[in-house]
């Protein structure tokens, strides 16, 4: 009988330090997935202000694309078009017209 005690409490014993080493091995794995995930999201907000500052960027280049003061730029530098009443002046030689306008 005692030895049947002994080895019940031996047996409970190991159990129980096999379910200690269990749950340690469990609670370390678990905390170093959560840090990995902790620096996945910093890393993930870090990428959405930045995605954020370029889309406000390309916002803000779009409206100065859109606006008449280059439309107009564009029309008379790379298109040659005037105002009406407005001459262009070509050099001789160029096939480019250039930058300046008279007025009539």
């Amino acid at each position: 009988m005692r030895t049947r005690r002994r080895l019940t409490g031996t047996v409970s014993f190991f159990l129980f330090l096999f379910l200690l080493g269990y749950l340690a091995v469990s609670f370390s794995t678990q905390f170093v997935r959560l840090q990995i995930l902790r620096r996945d999201i910093a890393e993930m907000r870090a990428q959405v202000a930045e995605l954020q500052q370029r889309n406000a960027a390309m916002r803000e280049e779009l409206e100065r694309l859109q606006s008449r003061d280059y439309i107009e730029q564009v029309a008379r530098e790379k298109l040659g078009l005037v105002k009406p009443g407005e001459t262009t002046i070509v050099p001789q030689g160029s096939d480019r017209p250039m930058d300046y306008s008279i007025r009539d």
